[in-house]
């Protein structure tokens, strides 16, 4: 995640300014070492990444939204429907600490989601094809009103 700096001084920004300005998704985020995940707290904080090396110093824009996602435990099937988790509670705790408080208050919309709590999209099956005209034109429409009724 950080920039690197060649022998001839040149500066290679890293994910979190190539962010800048942007988004960041950062799928399965407890996968990374702990150190990683608490090197986001700066830029989180002050939109900058401060690289530092012997002789060399430098800061970086990295004005980002985090969006990270991630398993509640490294098998990824802890609270889903049917709990076929494998993992023990002291592994499973030991995966969530990772997230610690301060990286915690830095997310403005944690969301916990599983399959039990997933959209049912079984009567969205494929209308024919007449009626999948009129379903995209219904669809179309309600997409308008609701631009409309935004302005």
């Amino acid at each position: 995640l950080e920039g690197a700096l060649l022998n001839s001084g040149q500066v290679l920004p890293g994910e979190l300014t190539r962010a800048h300005l942007g988004v960041l998704v950062a799928d399965e985020f407890l996968e990374l070492r702990r150190d990683v995940i608490e090197a986001f707290r700066q830029p989180l904080d002050e939109g900058i990444v401060r690289l530092q090396r012997a002789k060399f110093r430098t800061v970086l824009p990295s004005k980002f939204q985090l969006l990270a996602s991630t398993n509640l435990c490294p098998c990824g099937q802890f609270g889903l429907v049917g709990n076929l988790c494998r993992c023990s509670n002291p592994r499973r705790q030991a995966y969530q600490i990772k997230l610690s408080g301060p990286i915690m208050d830095r997310c403005n919309a944690p969301t916990k989601t599983g399959m039990e709590r997933q959209l049912k999209t079984d009567h969205l099956k494929r209308p024919k094809m007449g009626r999948r005209n009129r379903y995209v034109a219904c669809e179309r429409q309600r997409i308008f009103q609701r631009r409309a009724d935004s302005l």
